[in-house]
C-alpha cells in the first residue's frame, strides 16, 4: 500500500499526521519531503547548518512522527499485535 494511501486509512496514522503542523494541502508524503527531507539537504548537500531552535524541534517532531508511521506500516504488514 502506498504511503499517503497508508495514512489516510490508518487510525494511527492519521491521529499523527492530525497532530501536526498545518499541512498546507500537501499529501504526507510530500509534507514530510518538504518538511524533513529538503532540511536534511540544504544542511548535508550545501552546507547550510544556521538552524534555529524551531527549525530543529521541527524536524525532530518530523522524524518521530514519520518513524512511529513506519513502525505502524511494519507491525500491519507483519500482523504484530
Amino acid at each position: 500500500m502506498p504511503f499517503d494511501e497508508f495514512v489516510a486509512e490508518n487510525v494511527i496514522a492519521g491521529k499523527i499526521m492530525t497532530g501536526l503542523s498545518d499541512p498546507a494541502g500537501l499529501s504526507a508524503k510530500q509534507y514530510f519531503q518538504s518538511g524533513l527531507f529538503h532540511l536534511r539537504n540544504r544542511i548535508v548537500h550545501w552546507g547550510y547548518v544556521n538552524t534555529n531552535q524551531a527549525e530543529a524541534e521541527r524536524c525532530h517532531t518530523l522524524a518521530v512522527a514519520i518513524v512511529t508511521i513506519l513502525r505502524e506500516m511494519d507491525r500491519i504488514r507483519y500482523g504484530v499485535i
